[in-house]
C-alpha cells in the first residue's frame, strides 16, 4: 500500500493524501494485523469542489481493495 497519493494540479499547486499503517500486535487482534488510516487530505483552496480529493480517495480505495487492506 502506498504511503501517500499526490496530484499535481498546475505549476504551483499540489494535492496530497497521506496514509499511515498501524501494526496491531495485541492479543485482541490477529498477529501482524496491519491496518491503514488516512491522516490527511489536502487540496489547495482554489482547487476545492472540483473533484480532486474524490479522485485521490477513489484511487486510494481501489488500491486498498486490490491489496485487501483493512482500515482501523
Amino acid at each position: 500500500m502506498k504511503n501517500s497519493y499526490y496530484e499535481r494540479l498546475d505549476n504551483r499547486h499540489l494535492a496530497c493524501l497521506d496514509i499511515v499503517s498501524i501494526d496491531f500486535r495485541l492479543e485482541a487482534y490477529e498477529p501482524h494485523d496491519v491496518r491503514y488510516v488516512i491522516t490527511r487530505i489536502n487540496v489547495p483552496a482554489s482547487w476545492r469542489e472540483k473533484g480532486v480529493a474524490t479522485r485521490m480517495l477513489t484511487n486510494c480505495c481501489a488500491d486498498a481493495d486490490e491489496e485487501n487492506a483493512r482500515c482501523g
